[in-house]
């Protein structure tokens, strides 16, 4: 098994990270290429989805991959794995009463 197949299986960010510095990308020429906030790439790349909804988080995760050139499949079947780990997930509503 190859260094970039353990990353993958360990998590999608990892290797998302490591293409993005490999092509001399940093984090704010990312996110403003494909139109996400700084945040929103930091999250995907430390595998944190806790700020993000599955169904976002899974098309961020899609898009990323793609913009760099990266095996969507094995990422999204990574960042699958980790979100049945987690378990399901409660987001919050802010109410607002007029």
């Amino acid at each position: 098994m190859s260094e970039v197949e353990q990353q993958v299986i360990a998590g999608p960010g990892n290797t998302l990270k490591t293409a993005r510095e490999t092509q001399g990308l940093s984090l704010k020429e990312a996110a403003e290429r494909l139109r996400l906030t700084p945040q929103v790439i930091i999250d995907l790349e430390a595998d944190d989805y806790t700020n993000l909804a599955k169904v976002y988080s899974r098309g961020y995760l899609r898009t990323y991959a793609q913009f760099l050139q990266l095996d969507v499949a094995a990422l999204l079947e990574a960042h699958d794995r980790i979100q049945q780990q987690a378990g399901p997930t409660v987001q919050r509503v802010k109410v607002i009463q007029t």
